[in-house]
């Protein structure tokens, strides 16, 4: 018996300190691809591909579970005839479903030694055998982050034998960056069937854009917390190109994160879910926070920030988080539509005793708005223009959230802007705010 993924130079080199790069390249390209929103089966295609590389003498079937739960369809299979597609796609999950039917029904690894023999494979060997040249199979299950069976990560081998540890280890790795794959895919295929049943109210909508943010989220965020370590790797051992790659990885995700992020503040606002947490706060202390955060992209995008704030502690009675999170999409959105030139936000108080408001003005010397778009500039999916959405970014998320936190601080927005000279932001609220 020939021992599964036995000893081979390529298998124990990729381990090896000195030559993990192949793996890192891999890692790096298949994030990208996920980020980037390319389908599912070219990410899992690559993943196959790279496996079969490693391991002599193999081929590698990713196998996703479809939507009753009870079947797999075949998500990549690169090198294997199109006709095992064809004979597995449906393929029942269950005791005695050969290797990744029984896999993904015990929730464990499935090792099938010896094809011909195993009892698991009594109503498929010959036609296997026969038509695909595969006399070993060893099969593991895929979970989500909930801990559900997602699909299976399975090799055939045209050797008998079980797998060795460098085998199981680079084996473990591809079913980690495949798991991310498919639960991006299984999450976008929920958005869109759920969207499909939304239609029928605002009210359903609300529900599944919060729900399908939720989901959305923790694959997000392993994509980020994995470029986060690629980004520390690449900074260490590998050249300029990679640390580009990297950060382009990084910055789509981070971008997709803040439209999640504000899906589901817009949701938690449509659906009164959000309340004011009133506290003493100082105004410049909160801005100054907020102006740090985005320090770094000003500095990017070369623009020059001047700030005007009271030369006494201004303390106010309201809700600082709410407060920072409106001037948080103000700035940014003044970043965004400024190419060049500067920024400049303005703290005043107005008015007298309880009527005492304060003003908040973040101006730019960005594009300006049509008179006639400014009356809906804060409605949901709503930018000045179409080709500010291609050139600029952004879905027209942010002003929205900001005109639900405004209301909720009792507070009034108003825009003095012309195109080609610039947006000024006005918001005021009371000093004081009151139930």
């Amino acid at each position: 018996m020939t021992e599964f993924g036995a000893p081979s130079a390529d298998s124990h080199a990729f381990f090896g300190v000195e030559q993990q790069h192949p793996f890192f390249k891999l890692q790096q390209q298949a994030l990208e691809m996920i980020a980037l929103g390319r389908p599912v089966s070219e990410t899992l295609a690559l993943l196959a591909l790279f496996l079969e590389s490693v391991i002599a003498d193999s081929y590698c079937a990713i196998l996703m579970v479809e939507d009753d739960g009870k079947r797999l369809c075949v998500g990549a299979a690169p090198s294997l005839p199109r006709s095992f597609s064809e004979a597995f796609n449906g393929f029942a999950i269950g005791p005695g479903q050969a290797a990744c039917g029984t896999a993904a029904y015990r929730r464990q690894p499935v090792i099938c030694a010896d094809i011909a023999s195993d009892p698991l494979w009594e109503n498929y060997r010959d036609w296997v055998m026969a038509s695909f040249d595969i006399r070993a199979a060893w099969s593991q299950p895929v979970f989500c982050s909930k801990n559900h069976v997602i699909g299976t990560f399975s090799v055939f081998r045209r050797l008998t034998g079980v797998p060795g540890d460098s085998d199981l280890r680079l084996i473990e790795r591809c079913k980690h960056l495949a798991s991310i794959a498919i639960e991006k895919h299984c999450n976008e295929y929920a958005l869109q069937q759920a969207l499909i049943k939304a239609e029928a109210g605002n009210a359903a909508k609300t529900v599944f854009l919060a729900n399908v943010s939720h989901e959305l989220l923790t694959p997000l965020n392993a994509i980020i917390g994995y470029t986060d370590l690629l980004a520390e790797e690449a900074n260490d051992r590998l050249g300029g190109k990679f640390r580009g790659d990297v950060e382009h990885i990084r910055t789509a995700s981070k971008n997709l994160l803040q439209i999640l992020n504000n899906v589901l503040h817009l949701t938690q606002l449509n659906s009164d879910e959000v309340k004011v947490m009133p506290q003493r706060f100082d105004i410049g202390a909160a801005v100054s926070e907020v102006v740090a955060r985005f320090h770094p992209m000003m500095v990017a995008r070369k623009l020059r920030l001047v700030t005007r704030l009271p030369q006494t502690p201004l303390v106010a009675q309201s809700d600082p988080g709410k407060y920072q999170q409106i001037l948080g999409h103000l700035l940014d959105n003044a970043i965004k539509f400024c190419d060049q030139g500067s920024i400049e936000i303005c703290i005043a108080v107005e008015g007298q005793g309880k009527r005492q408001t304060v003003v908040l003005k973040v101006s730019d010397s960005g594009i300006g708005i049509e008179a006639e778009k400014i009356a809906s500039i804060f409605d949901v999916f709503t930018q000045a223009d179409q080709s500010c959405t291609r050139q600029h970014g952004g879905v027209g998320l942010g002003l929205a959230v900001c005109a639900g936190l405004g209301k909720l601080l009792h507070g009034a927005f108003s825009i003095n802007s012309a195109p080609g000279e610039g947006s000024t932001f006005i918001f005021s609220m009371p000093l004081h705010w009151s139930a």
